[in-house]
């Protein structure tokens, strides 16, 4: 019998810790800054037991319901997202490796910048062997999914 924490895990079991991560932010159990990192982990595990380390200490979204409200219309919320390669699924987790991305471009080259203008400036630019590939590789999987459907 398989160990299902060693299971492959797919981009449906992503988009479903993504989005629970988004709830346990939204119920204040975890800050926006959390939610990357954890966002991060969430799209590069590879098995459901990476995927389980990333929500371990969180309970149950059903044993800590959010509060609804007693007036005006209540929140739709569906318990999963589209998979991947129909209508909206994989854009979410495309969006997220672009959010993360741009950021890490923007660090990287922040940090160049800073060693370049107080004297370290002989170097070439280097956050390009960091942005190039990454880049490249979110692109692609941009342009396949595009035409996947």
């Amino acid at each position: 019998m398989v160990d299902n924490q060693n299971v492959r895990a797919s981009d449906a079991d992503r988009d479903r810790v993504a989005t629970a991560l988004q709830e346990h932010c939204a119920a204040g159990r975890l800050t926006v800054e959390e939610v990357g990192e954890r966002l991060d982990r969430t799209y590069a595990a590879r098995t459901l037991g990476e995927l389980a380390e990333v929500i371990a200490d969180l309970p149950p979204l059903e044993a800590h319901p959010l509060p609804v409200p007693t007036s005006g219309p209540r929140p739709v919320r569906s318990d999963r997202l589209p998979a991947r390669g129909s209508r909206g699924g994989g854009q979410v987790a495309l969006r997220h490796q672009a959010v993360s991305w741009a950021s890490t471009s923007l660090t990287v080259s922040i940090i160049w910048l800073v060693i370049f203008v107080t004297g370290g400036g002989t170097q070439a630019f280097w956050p390009i062997w960091v942005i190039g590939p990454w880049g490249a590789t979110i692109l692609v999987r941009a342009l396949t999914d595009r035409f996947d459907r």
